[in-house]
């Protein structure tokens, strides 16, 4: 039997199909970390942490002596549950091409904003490091109007770093908007894009409000490492439809802090 018990729900793999299909849709367009970060793996299910080569003072000692231990970035498990009425799968079942994907579109986005979050803010509470509490330059935005100009002086920063592109620019919903608003003639988009140098990309991404996020896309800098890549699994059946999840587990390594400027308002 698999982790995700898929031949136990009471439909079969065309409808498991339909609903991946779906998933994998959704989270390609959500997962902004994926997007700019290395992806490694995945290791597969015993994957359970991640070597940093350093080490850490212990408490108490073994005889006369002070050991000190190996740090290591801890794997998360990510699981997020979702109910599919009874009503949609058997829609599914008689070949709907039209049916209400609303629960696992919510799924994919609290999935995809607890990974982002993962890479941009990381876990402290694990020791995980994020890009954008991490990066050691930041550049002030005046107004959506002078984005360009501060894209402009973040890439000078990460040239003099010795950081080189293309580049990559994460914004949130609201500044994006303020962006295109106030420019005029050639579009705001296309000037930032071929300022990225190219396959640079301009990306809108949820938790970004006042503030925007400037990256090397060059790689080796930020790295997702997997053990389980996401998938969809089932639960069990209630009197409503039938439980499912989505579920995966990863960590995030941030080798280069020095690869990202914050762009502020």
């Amino acid at each position: 039997m698999s982790f995700f018990r898929k031949e136990q729900a009471p439909f079969g793999a065309d409808i498991w199909g339909v609903l991946e299909a779906e998933v994998a849709t959704v989270l390609g367009q959500k997962l902004t970390g994926r997007k700019i970060a290395d992806f490694v793996g995945p290791a597969g299910e015993g994957f359970a942490s991640v070597n940093t080569g350093e080490l850490e003072k212990t408490e108490g000692k073994l005889g006369k002596l002070q050991p000190t231990k190996r740090k290591a970035l801890p794997v998360l498990e990510l699981k997020t549950e979702f109910t599919l009425p009874y009503e949609t799968i058997e829609a599914l079942k008689r070949g709907a091409t039209v049916w209400d994907a609303v629960p696992v579109h919510e799924a994919c986005k609290t999935l995809a904003d607890a990974e982002n979050a993962l890479v941009f803010d990381g876990f402290a509470a694990e020791g995980v490091e994020g890009i954008r509490n991490t990066a050691p330059k930041s550049v002030k935005v005046a107004d959506a109007a002078k984005l360009p100009s501060a894209v402009a002086e973040g890439i000078g920063a990460l040239l003099e770093q010795n950081v080189e592109g293309p580049f990559a620019l994460i914004l949130g919903p609201k500044m994006y908007a303020g962006a295109v608003a106030a420019g005029e003639g050639y579009p705001v988009t296309k000037k930032l894009e071929e300022m990225l140098g190219g396959t640079g990309r301009v990306l809108v991404s949820p938790g970004f409000d006042k503030e925007a996020l400037l990256v090397s896309l060059r790689g080796g800098d930020f790295e997702i490492l997997s053990g389980m890549d996401v998938d969809i699994g089932f639960g069990k059946e209630n009197a409503k439809g039938v439980e499912l999840f989505l579920f995966e587990t990863l960590t995030f390594r941030l080798v280069t802090p020095e690869a990202a400027v914050v762009l502020k308002m």
